[in-house]
């Protein structure tokens, strides 16, 4: 009897061993669909399912994401610099089409007492 109770406890323990395995073969990764914005990430043995740029980290040995919190203020703050930077280039811009109207104003008043034609061209945003 006590064989019996032995042969099922190594049974179970290796059909169990089995099933572990199956469940963390890996998948074919071309047949698996993504949300839009998301992304397959492999972190340590594992392939996890996280927001697209989400970074991976390793502390002592430890991988792991970023928190979601984490990641939402990191993408904030990077969305932020690149307003910033926008709105920089903008003035530039605006502080050149400026000196650009300026110039060609001066050119039509020099240009209108030597009877030279000049075409106007208007530069509207």
């Amino acid at each position: 009897m006590k064989r019996y109770y032995i042969l099922i406890l190594l049974s179970a323990i290796i059909f169990s061993s089995f099933l572990v395995y199956a469940k963390n073969k890996p998948e074919d990764e071309e047949h698996v669909e993504v949300s839009p914005g998301m992304e397959i990430k492999r972190v340590g043995a594992v392939n996890r399912l996280v927001p697209i740029g989400t970074k991976v980290i390793d502390k002592d040995g430890l991988v792991t994401t970023e928190s979601m919190g984490a990641y939402v203020s990191r993408r904030f703050i990077e969305t932020g610099n690149r307003f910033d930077a926008i709105e920089n280039t903008l003035a530039i811009m605006e502080e050149t089409l400026q000196s650009i109207q300026y110039e060609i104003a001066q050119l039509k008043k020099e240009s209108s007492g030597s009877g030279v034609v000049v075409i106007s061209s208007k530069i509207e945003p």
